[in-house]
């Protein structure tokens, strides 16, 4: 009988402890191979980032430098390029192009092609070199005839010639050749050369010109007052040493084009400053982040 009384005491105690496979040092979180039910966000809700800084006033329009040119597919100021700029929905496509001795205006960036130098040769000297896509060296009148096309993307021409008359040659003959295939409405031209610029406004008051400059060189109160409606400064100049010039030039009913950009930190800079135009080297990149940060 007294082993029984010790006993019992003995079993009550064993059926209070833990089970075993508590025992084991086991706790009650879950099984791990269950999913977690991770706490909802204002992204799954439909709401806004808080982190996602959402910019006023309208978007800036991208500018494709010398076309959205991609490695191995599409070369700069190719008319594969062309395309795709347009595909993608820029507002703009920009251009270089030279006239030759002969009065022929093709696109390239370069003075030169294959050791040739393009403003001072005849057209036959470079019309079969090659770009990497097996494109010929492009005409400025086949840009002109898909732009009036695909009647969407407009083409910004840049004129690169070097001389006061070869520029004014080539700026008669774009003219011209605008005119003649009806794309006034979807084309703009920049300079470096501030004559030529003001030759533009005069031979076509209605256009939308742009002075291109590395310097600043000018305010946008004496470039308005030539009739020019757009200053083209490099993406330094505008954003570090003279961002005046941007609220100026907007008081004065101006087009603020920033270049050339090619990272995430400047195209953020330039939202900052509301500039109007920015002219990249990466719009798949830039209108990304334009979708993201503007409503």
């Amino acid at each position: 009988m007294k082993k029984l009384l010790y006993i019992f005491p003995l079993l009550v105690a064993l059926c209070l402890m833990p089970s075993c496979d508590k025992v084991g040092g086991e706790t009650d979180d879950p099984d791990p191979d269950t999913p977690i039910e991770e706490p909802t966000d204002s992204t799954s809700t439909g709401e806004t980032d808080p982190e996602i800084v959402i910019f006023e006033g309208p978007r800036p329009k991208i500018v494709a430098h010398k076309g959205w040119h991609v490695s191995g597919v599409a070369p700069e100021n190719s008319l594969a390029s062309l395309k795709k700029a347009t595909e993608l929905g820029c507002y703009a496509s920009e251009t270089d192009v030279y006239i030759t001795t002969d009065g022929v205006v093709v696109c390239y960036h370069d003075a030169s092609i294959d050791g040739i130098n393009i403003e001072n040769s005849e057209y036959s000297a470079i019309k079969n070199k090659i770009l990497f896509n097996t494109e010929t060296i492009p005409l400025l009148e086949n840009f002109l005839k898909y732009i009036k096309e695909q009647n969407s993307t407009k083409l910004i021409i840049e004129f690169k010639n070097t001389t006061s008359d070869r520029l004014t040659a080539a700026a008669d003959s774009v003219l011209a050749m605008v005119d003649r295939i009806g794309a006034e409405d979807l084309v703009e031209y920049i300079a470096f050369d501030y004559e030529t610029c003001k030759y533009l406004v005069a031979q076509r008051p209605e256009a939308m010109v742009g002075y291109l400059s590395t310097q600043g060189d000018k305010t946008p109160e004496a470039v308005y007052a030539d009739g020019i409606m757009s200053i083209a400064y490099s993406f330094g100049i505008l954003t570090r040493l003279y961002p005046v010039y941007i609220e100026r030039a907007h008081a004065l009913g101006m087009v603020v084009n920033a270049w050339t950009l090619d990272n995430d930190e400047d195209h953020y800079k330039c939202f900052e400053n509301n500039i109007d135009y920015i002219t990249t080297d990466s719009p798949d990149t830039l209108k990304e982040l334009i979708e993201l940060h503007y409503e």
